[in-house]
C-alpha cells in the first residue's frame, strides 16, 4: 500500500508541477510549495515501500502514522461530497493499518534465516 501511496503522491506532485507550468495555477508560491510537500512524502513513502520488501524492521511505524493520517482525510472526503475519493483513502489507508499491524515483528529475524 505504501508504494500505491507513493505513486499516487507522485502523480499528484506532477499534476502541481504541470498547473504551475502552464499558469492555471491561481497562486504560484503555495502550488510550489504543495507540488515540493507533496514530492517529498512520495519519496518518503517509497523508501519505506522499499524497506518492506528487504529485512528491515523500521518501516511499521511510518505506515501506522501515515495510514492514521489518512483517516481523516477519507472522512473529510466523504463528508464533503466526493465519496470515490473517501473510500479509495479509507481504503487505502485500513488496509495499510491491517498490513503493518498484522506483520510479524521478527521478520527481519525469519528473513536472515
Amino acid at each position: 500500500m505504501c508504494g500505491l501511496d507513493a505513486l499516487a503522491l507522485a502523480g499528484f506532485a506532477v499534476f502541481y508541477a504541470y498547473e504551475i507550468v502552464t499558469g492555471k495555477a491561481q497562486q504560484i508560491g503555495p502550488a510550489v510549495m504543495s507540488a515540493l510537500l507533496i514530492a517529498l512524502f512520495a519519496v518518503g513513502l517509497y523508501a519505506v515501500a522499499r524497506a518492506w520488501r528487504g529485512p528491515e524492521t523500521w518501516q511499521r511505524t511510518p505506515t501506522l502514522v501515515w495510514c492514521a493520517l489518512l483517516l481523516p482525510v477519507a472522512y473529510t472526503a466523504l463528508t464533503s461530497g466526493k465519496p470515490l475519493i473517501g473510500v479509495a483513502v479509507g481504503l487505502s489507508a485500513v488496509i495499510g493499518l491491517w498490513a503493518a499491524a498484522t506483520t510479524p515483528s521478527d521478520r527481519a529475524v525469519d528473513a536472515a534465516s
